[in-house]
C-alpha cells in the first residue's frame, strides 16, 4: 500500500532540497546524493571535521514511517562514514522507530526543528546563541550556590540556638533532680539542630562554577547588552 505523501511538497526532491538548503543557513556545506546509488542518504552535509549523513523521508501528517528507514540511515551512516546521522521526516514515527534512533544516536527531526540554536547548529549565529545560553546558565548555577550557601548559614544559626536553648532548659531541670527528664530535653535540642542543619542540597552533578567561569560570563553577556 502506498503512503500519502506530504501535500506542501510535490516532489520528494522538493522536501530534499529544503533540508539541504536549511543545513546550508545552519553553517553546514550540503549536497544531494544522486537519485540512484545512494545507499539510503539524501543529503550529506560537512562541517569543519564532521559529517553529517542525513535522510529525508515525506510522508502526509498521519502517516506512519516504515521502520525500514531506521535500517536505511543507520547503514547510510556506516558507509558515508558520518560522524553524525539524522533522519528529517513530516508524518509519525513509531516508538519502536525513536527507540531505534536513539540506541543508534541518530537524531530525529522535522523540517522546522533545523533553526537558528537546534543542536546542528554550526552558523555563527548558533555558537553565538549556544554561548548566550551557557553564560546565563553559568549565572544562574551561581546564584543557585550563593542561595544555598545563604541557606545553610541561615540553617547553621538555628542549629546552634536550637542546642543552647535545650541545653539551658536542661540544665534547669536538671538542677531540680529531674535527670532524665534533663536527658529528654537536651536530645530533644540535638534533635532539632539537626533538623535545622539539613540545610538545601543541589544535585552533585551541578557544581558550583568558579569564579572566572563567572566573570567571563558576565563580560559575554554584557558586551551583548544582556
Amino acid at each position: 500500500m502506498r503512503r500519502p505523501r506530504d501535500p506542501r511538497f510535490s516532489e520528494a526532491t522538493e522536501f530534499e532540497v529544503a533540508v539541504q538548503r536549511s543545513l546550508r543557513e545552519l553553517g553546514w556545506t550540503a549536497r544531494l546524493t544522486p537519485r540512484t546509488g545512494d545507499f539510503g542518504a539524501d543529503v550529506i552535509a560537512e562541517c569543519g571535521k564532521e559529517r553529517l549523513v542525513v535522510q529525508c523521508k515525506r510522508y502526509a501528517a498521519e502517516s506512519m514511517i516504515p521502520f525500514k528507514a531506521v535500517q536505511e540511515i543507520v547503514f547510510a551512516q556506516k558507509h558515508f562514514e558520518g560522524s553524525l546521522a539524522a533522519l528529517v521526516y513530516s508524518g509519525r514515527l513509531s516508538s519502536q522507530a525513536f527507540s531505534a534512533l536513539n540506541k543508534h544516536s541518530v537524531y530525529a527531526l522535522r523540517l522546522a526543528d533545523l533553526v537558528i540554536g537546534c543542536e546542528l547548529d554550526r552558523s555563527i549565529q548558533g555558537r553565538i546563541f549556544r554561548q548566550n545560553a551557557e553564560c546565563l546558565q553559568i549565572l544562574s548555577l551561581r546564584a543557585e550556590w550563593n542561595l544555598r550557601r545563604e541557606t545553610d548559614k541561615r540553617a547553621s544559626r538555628r542549629s546552634v540556638g536550637a542546642v543552647a536553648l535545650g541545653g539551658a532548659i536542661a540544665a534547669i531541670i536538671w538542677a531540680q533532680g529531674h535527670i532524665g527528664y534533663a536527658l529528654l530535653v537536651f536530645l530533644g535540642g540535638l534533635t532539632l539542630a539537626n533538623s535545622f542543619g539539613g540545610g538545601w542540597r543541589l544535585p552533585p552533578h551541578r557544581a558550583d562554577p568558579s569564579d572566572a567561569d563567572v566573570a567571563r560570563a558576565r563580560d559575554w553577556l554584557t558586551e551583548f547588552g544582556l
